[in-house]
């Protein structure tokens, strides 16, 4: 272990979950074509992307309330 500015951390770092070179390409791939896409569909993905985020919500929130209001949480 050694000390960086009060710190302390590993003297071996860890190798981080990165895309390498054979990824980086299809990473520019798909976003370039996000990016060339209408506006229409740009913009109907992010509706969709909010609304998904919105029902997980609302199902978990769902979720929650059934099973504290079931007879198994009292006992």
């Amino acid at each position: 272990m050694r000390r960086s500015q009060g710190v302390t951390v590993p003297a071996l770092r860890i190798r981080s979950v990165t895309m390498d070179f054979v990824d980086s390409g299809l990473y520019r791939d798909i976003t370039d074509y996000a990016q060339d896409s209408p506006t229409w569909v740009q913009l109907a993905a992010e509706i969709g992307t909010e609304a998904g985020l919105l029902v997980f919500v609302a199902l978990f929130d769902s979720g929650a309330q059934f099973l504290t209001r079931s007879p198994m949480a009292a006992a």
